[in-house]
């Protein structure tokens, strides 16, 4: 996926709509967003992969309040 594609998937869901990531659909989990990592322009070192082209992380933060899980059907409805 890129950039563009998001933007227009999330231009679909309500604003005011909570962002979780969901992770590992075999046994899922939910994070919130920690923040949002452009790397283009970033110097590679022997601890990072080299990309040929730009990258956006989005980056894992911690479980939201009440259950660590995510809909295993989450996964269902993204692949449409």
């Amino acid at each position: 996926m890129i950039v563009r594609e998001l933007i227009e998937r999330l231009e679909q869901s309500d604003p005011e709509a909570e962002v979780l990531l969901a992770h590992q659909p075999g046994w899922p989990l939910r994070f919130m967003i920690a923040g949002v990592c452009d790397w283009e322009g970033v110097e590679d070192d022997d601890d990072h992969v080299a990309m040929d082209a730009p990258v956006v992380y989005i980056c894992e933060g911690q479980h939201p309040e009440g259950t660590p899980y995510a809909p295993r059907d989450a996964w269902d409805i993204a692949w449409k």
